[in-house]
């Protein structure tokens, strides 16, 4: 056997998982065939994302500064040139710090492609010499991500288009952006750009946007983000793409059936992300898949009781923290097998569930995502808070979901500026199956914006 375990995949779940196993004492190796190394999160994902929309923010705010008896000469704009430039700036210092803790791991790094070639073994190809060699694990563990799904419309193929990486590497402010899908990308985007200076357009399937969320908080979202600009298409099928002296023409059908061609200066595909499995050769290791995601169970076990999977690869919720977790849950049950200890089948602890979305206003909710009709319903809108109003934050409404007779509570929902980042309470409260009684007897200092959490009468 040449190792122990064999993780496929240097993101956020393969290096957590490499990571726990060795300081566990496990012989790894860690394969990854990136360009570079650092992961989606770091790349193209979470911190890019979030330096741009920090930038909107910052106009927003800028905009508004005479509400804050702040005179400003002239128009406030965005310099994409060096806001690109501290985006490259940033990511490259996450990615060296990323770069620094998988080459100086006690795992092994393996630059290159692997696939299956049984279900003990895999074929592994450098990434620079091109030769192979086979490679024989006690267990693997994948975590190979996944890639922006281009969905099949006439006309489109051919055209420049944009995916969510290349949005966030703009060179130049769109004047207009047409944005197809309204899920946590596309809203994201979508407010990210409006923020920035642009017109933006979303073209959404379905009758809301974020499905899977809370209806109350998503249409809470539509209509703030409608009444700074966004124009919000809902129930409406993409039919065609075509692109002719720097315009996109988008051909749109209503749930009417009416056919409309909409023009602007760019396009955005935001219809999901796809799994990065098509070269592992997951039958030759006997994995099972659905829509080309892996079935992999609470524990991270897969088909094969020898290979584990993690993060976006798998079926379920693509959320970092998550495949952070699942990663180190998966490595440690797998050091368990391998040391013959009992505790081997242990599922990740993902209590509660939270999704959150970094639009404008911010989204997030904590708890089931299917909310139980009989639990009680209480809600507050920001436009009570004082702090809030100070900030000018008050655009927004705070949610909790209550268990009938004894007053737990179950669920959150909030939608503001700002609102992920005081909510953590609520988590904990959630976590430790608190009741509304209970949660307001916290001491929470004055005035803060977590304090709104506290602004509900006691059941």
């Amino acid at each position: 056997m040449d190792y122990e375990l064999i993780v496929l995949g240097g993101g956020s779940a393969g290096y957590a998982a490499a990571s726990t196993a060795t300081g566990r004492g496990v012989k790894t190796a860690l394969i990854d065939n990136s360009d570079r190394l650092g992961g989606l999160c770091i790349l193209r994902g979470c911190m890019p994302s979030k330096t741009l929309i920090e930038t909107a923010n910052r106009l927003r705010d800028i905009r508004r500064c005479g509400d804050y008896a702040i005179a400003l000469d002239g128009r406030a704009s965005v310099d994409m040139a060096a806001l690109q430039e501290r985006r490259a700036t940033l990511v490259e210092e996450f990615r060296e710090d990323r770069v620094d803790g998988l080459k100086d791991g006690d795992f092994d790094l393996l630059r290159g492609q692997a696939c299956f070639t049984d279900e003990g073994r895999l074929k592994f190809t450098e990434r620079d010499s091109g030769s192979s060699r086979v490679l024989q694990f006690g267990y693997a563990l994948i975590a190979t991500g996944s890639h922006p799904n281009v969905p099949d419309i006439p006309g489109l193929e051919g055209t420049p288009y944009w995916v969510s990486e290349n949005a966030l590497e703009a060179k130049q402010l769109p004047e207009h952006l047409i944005v197809i899908g309204g899920g946590a990308i596309g809203c994201e985007m979508a407010c990210c750009f409006e923020g920035l200076g642009a017109k933006v357009t979303v073209l959404n399937r379905s009758r809301t946007l974020l499905s899977n969320l809370p209806e109350s908080a998503s249409r809470r979202f539509g209509e703030e983000a409608a009444k700074r600009g966004i124009d919000f298409r809902y129930e409406t099928e993409s039919k065609s793409v075509h692109y002719r002296d720097g315009q996109f023409k988008v051909t749109v059908e209503d749930a009417e059936g009416h056919e409309e061609q909409l023009s602007a200066s760019h396009l955005l595909l935001a219809t999901g992300r796809n799994p990065n499995t098509d070269s592992l050769e997951l039958d030759q290791g006997n994995v099972l898949t659905e829509d080309g995601r892996i079935l992999a169970d609470g524990t991270g076990r897969t088909s094969n009781d020898r290979i584990y999977a993690a993060g976006d690869c798998v079926k379920g919720p693509s959320i970092v923290h998550r495949a952070v977790l699942a990663g180190e849950q998966a490595a440690r049950n797998i050091h368990a097998k391998l040391r013959g200890h009992s505790d081997s089948h242990v599922e990740v602890d993902l209590d509660p569930s939270i999704t959150a979305v970094f639009s404008e206003p911010e989204l997030i909710h904590i708890g089931p995502s299917s909310i139980d009709s009989s639990w009680l319903k209480k809600t507050f809108d920001l436009a009570d808070s004082g702090k809030a109003i100070i900030q000018g934050k008050q655009n927004g409404q705070l949610e909790l979901f209550l268990e009938p007779g004894s007053k737990t509570i179950k669920a959150a929902t909030g939608v503001g500026r700002g609102v992920i980042d005081y909510s953590q309470a609520v988590v904990l409260a959630i976590r430790a199956e608190m009741t509304l009684e209970q949660f307001l007897s916290v001491p929470h200092y004055h005035p803060t914006m977590s304090e709104a959490w506290t602004y509900f009468e006691s059941a």
